[in-house]
């Protein structure tokens, strides 16, 4: 009988009160298993205000403590839009309340002990009531929607606009979570603030992560946590990469993560090295040209604009007409499988999906604090690439240094492309191999804003001059298009006033693969 009872204990552990399974999860993952929901509803925000958005946000983040049971969207975004339709047919979506504030409020008030009241004009008291939200039970609350929620029977617990900072940190320390902080400018807090709420992390700003409360947060914090949000990039993600953790780019229209990340990727892409293989005996002597995309750690843009039908990307009537490559961010698996599921199903031929910087979470690996740390974000973030098909990686450091891509090439990976933050990188065009990974670095950067970069024309020069020696380094080229500047449409326009009999394009593994056959 006591073994029938163990035995039932072990099966239900990864099971919600309702029987569903929770997602499963990477040993050392950060990201919760939320219980996945059989119902949600549905709420409209397009017209909602900053003040209406932190509500919600702080209001969905709280239920999804016990199940995920809200669903923001906003209905003049079709990518927003898109999200609601890769749930489950099993899950129920309620629309009775999509317009209907006070009714969703009145709805779901008995679940919540009060609230926290904050002001836009005092953008610490935000940040304050934020971070107590979670531990407190209480939805976050302005002079303007905290009158519905007093006629709903909710008491205000605390005024954040009279509290200090510092005072709260130090009483409330021990019950924010040590897995995440939550670094985010108050005009931006209406978004990830759900998931911020949900884990119970400390929420602040700090641009450079640099002041005394900031290193105190990041101290505290366990092994490889995740830093959320956005700000000063090089000194914000550098603070982050020195304590041994790393940032997860959430600063704009990112809601639904702890909804999104209950479900399970249906799917498993994991592929052999065989599988990945790909030949290239006798190449044509042609330069050779790979297109990669920047930013796809970004989980704001790849849960937004990145899948817009309005946005030269994923949903370009171009993309597949020649290779390209996809800097993703393959922590979606544990974040928000089902979108994952949707890119990789809609992916042509031509489309390959690599890591962004640095794999699972953007960080310098060269100012991680021990080899040891750096090995703990490698093996997780490997683990990610292997469960997405991910072969390849972008990473970033200060400049290249064989010591800093050890860890990472340790894990398998194919194909490392090595950018510095300062976007000078003294490994311009050049190979290496480490640990049987390629490492390489791009030759040109198509950008407007980044880099030592070059426009269409001087793209196009610069590639048509190229060398066509295969067997040199010099006879290849990786392209950085930075993807707040160009899209699909300007690569096919690029590709087409190529020479095709001196320049080709081809995909990541056939790069990799030229690269290993005739020049190391």
């Amino acid at each position: 009988l006591l073994l029938l009872l163990l035995l039932l204990v072990f099966i239900t552990q990864g099971l919600g009160s309702d029987g569903a399974s929770r997602p499963p999860r990477l040993p050392n993952s950060p990201f919760p298993a939320p219980q996945p929901p059989t119902e949600v509803w549905l709420h409209d925000i397009r017209n909602a205000s900053l003040d209406d958005k932190l509500l919600l946000q702080t209001l969905s983040g709280l239920l999804a403590r016990k199940t995920p049971r809200l669903l923001l969207i906003d209905s003049t975004q079709d990518w927003s839009v898109r999200h609601a339709t890769l749930l489950p047919a099993s899950v129920v979506q309620h629309r009775n309340f999509l317009e209907d504030r006070p009714g969703l409020l009145a709805h779901f008030s008995r679940e919540l002990d009060g609230f926290l009241l904050c002001d836009a004009s005092a953008p610490t008291s935000m940040h304050i009531a934020v971070s107590l939200a979670g531990v407190l039970n209480a939805v976050v609350a302005s002079p303007s929607t905290a009158p519905a929620l007093v006629t709903l029977g909710l008491r205000q617990l605390h005024d954040a606009r009279t509290m200090n900072q510092l005072e709260v940190f130090n009483k409330f320390q021990n019950n924010f979570s040590r897995r995440f902080l939550f670094n985010q400018r108050a005009s931006a807090l209406w978004s990830t603030t759900d998931y911020a709420v949900f884990v119970g992390a400390w929420t602040m700003y700090d641009a450079s992560l640099s002041s005394n409360l900031a290193d105190r947060a990041l101290s505290r914090l366990s092994n490889m946590s995740a830093v959320l949000g956005w700000a000063d990039e090089v000194n914000f993600v550098g603070a982050a990469s020195r304590h041994g953790h790393f940032v997860l780019c959430s600063d704009l229209n990112l809601y639904n993560l702890p909804l999104y990340s209950s479900f399970t990727a249906s799917t498993d892409v994991s592929k052999s090295s065989s599988e990945l293989a790909v030949s290239c005996e006798n190449p044509p002597n042609k330069h050779t040209v790979m297109f990669a995309f920047t930013d796809g750690d970004s989980v704001t843009w790849d849960l937004g604009s990145f899948g817009s039908n309005s946005s030269d990307w994923w949903q370009s009537p171009w993309r597949g007409a020649l290779p390209l490559v996809w800097t993703f961010q393959p922590a979606l698996h544990e974040l928000h499988p089902l979108f994952l599921d949707w890119v990789r199903a809609t992916a042509t031929s031509n489309d390959t999906l690599i890591a962004g910087p640095s794999g699972a979470g953007y960080t310098y690996l060269d100012q991680y604090p021990s080899p040891e740390a750096r090995e703990r974000f490698a093996e997780w973030s490997g683990s990610l690439m292997l469960r997405t098909g991910m072969s390849s990686v972008n990473q970033i450091g200060t400049a290249y240094r064989t010591e800093d891509v050890q860890e990472t090439a340790a894990q398998g990976v194919d194909m490392v492309l090595f950018d510095d933050y300062y976007l000078k990188s003294n490994l311009t065009g050049r190979v290496r191999e480490v640990n049987r990974t390629l490492v390489t670095a791009r030759r040109f950067a198509l950008s407007k804003t980044f880099g030592v970069r070059v426009n269409p024309d001087q793209l196009v020069a610069g590639l048509n001059a190229g060398s066509v020696d295969y067997k040199s380094e010099q006879g290849y080229s990786v392209v950085g298009v930075e993807v707040w500047s160009y899209g699909v449409t300007d690569l096919k326009d690029v590709a087409a006033r190529l020479e095709a009999s001196r320049v080709r394009v081809v995909s990541a593994q056939e790069y990799a693969a030229c690269l290993r056959q005739h020049v190391l």
